[in-house]
């Protein structure tokens, strides 16, 4: 581990420091030896990731020298989400009581909007949270210029300020 790294926030030493992470560069996976029982990554997968540079300004040569550099660290990149076991959090309150909040109101479209984007979320294995906080989902339009009726319009979120009021901070703040 480099610990005299000057920019602590590019590789966020202080978090790694803080939670004791050992990185294992050769197997390309981390443990965290606080937790009940050492859980390590899985090791990253290789997969080709295709990146369109279609739409840049870049020249040609410029393009390739990019795809070559994404394709050198390809494995930190992926095309869908995956679930890690690999480390526990938990958002500590203190004493306060638990936020729970009722769900916002949305017309039949919007809330066909919602049932989409968590049918596709279900779909690409991300479960539901079973926590006894509840905070209302909210859409976040967004501008790719997609038609208000169309899902991927929006961008699903979850109102989080009652619960960010009451979360007690770490001593050390994480990069």
């Amino acid at each position: 581990m480099c610990w005299q790294i000057c920019n602590t926030h590019i590789l966020g030493i202080s978090f790694l420091g803080g939670s004791k992470i050992i990185l294992d560069f050769d197997r390309k996976s981390l443990a965290s030896p606080d937790s009940q029982i050492d859980k390590v990554v899985k090791a990253i997968k290789e997969e080709n990731v295709e990146i369109d540079l279609s739409k840049t300004k870049l020249e040609e040569k410029q393009k390739q020298e990019l795809r070559d550099l994404f394709t050198s660290f390809q494995g930190l990149f992926s095309d869908k989400p995956e679930l890690t076991n690999a480390l526990c959090h938990e958002i500590g309150t203190g004493d306060k009581p638990q936020v729970v909040s009722r769900p916002y109101r949305y017309d039949r479209v919007k809330q066909e909007i919602l049932d989409h984007h968590v049918h596709k979320m279900l779909k690409e294995t991300i479960i539901p949270i079973q926590s006894p906080y509840a905070s209302p989902v909210v859409l976040c339009r967004t501008n790719n210029g997609l038609p208000p009726d169309n899902p991927e319009a929006y961008r699903f979120a979850v109102e989080y300020r009652k619960l960010n009021a009451i979360t007690k901070y770490p001593g050390t703040l994480y990069p």
